[in-house]
């Protein structure tokens, strides 16, 4: 009798046990977690354009690979939930919508510096550092609480998409902050898109063979 129950029990599990392994659930879970954390907690008004906004999180387990350290793949992943606590903290995501658009990711760039081990508390501070006609440009670093030491720093660049028009980041400040003139890129933002632009050259000319 007491295994039948146990079966039973088994057998209802199994559908959430099938959904937890064919969908990032973990995922899911955190980001709506921190949406919702970061639309109670953050300001009426939009803070400054370069206020940077802090994300702390610790590494756990299931964060781990073979090496006993954080995964590579998993730095991404976290700088993920640490956008959107700065795309809600700042209003950016509030003023593209209203603009009638999306933000999306262009590009990671990531150096990896000193490797973040089991039950390191850390924190990702992220800021907006440049914009031009067509992406945004921030910062991501992440910084162990033990000794503040910047383990891995990440730049991302980001577009603004609509089905019906465009938008460009200007626009964007233009609306949250009134006339504000696009800052100079600094000398690691500038080589990257000079890189970016190489890349793409590369692609155009191999697509012609």
């Amino acid at each position: 009798m007491e295994i039948a129950k146990v079966m039973h029990y088994l057998h209802r599990l199994a559908p959430f046990a099938v959904l937890w392994m064919v969908v990032d659930v973990n995922y899911f879970v955190r980001a709506f977690w921190t949406i919702v954390k970061t639309k109670l907690t953050r300001s009426r008004t939009p803070p400054g354009p370069f206020v940077s906004s802090t994300f702390w999180s610790v590494c756990l387990p299931m964060d781990l690979d073979c090496n006993r350290h954080m995964n590579n793949s998993r730095y991404l992943r976290e700088c993920d939930f640490a956008r959107f606590q700065f795309f809600l903290e700042s209003h950016l995501f509030d003023v593209v919508k209203k603009l009638g658009g999306s933000i999306v990711n262009r590009g990671n760039n990531i150096r990896y510096r000193r490797s973040i081990l089991p039950l390191d508390v850390y924190k990702i501070q992220t800021k907006l550092l440049f914009w031009d006609q067509k992406n945004f440009y921030i910062e991501q670093q992440m910084i162990r609480r033990s000794d503040d030491f910047v383990c891995a720093v990440s730049y991302v660049s980001l577009a603004v998409i609509s089905k019906d028009k465009s938008i460009s980041p200007q626009q964007v400040i233009d609306s949250m902050y009134g006339k504000i003139e696009d800052p100079e890129a600094p000398p690691e933002i500038a080589a990257w898109i000079k890189s970016t632009e190489h890349s793409s050259q590369a692609f155009f000319r191999n697509t012609q063979i």
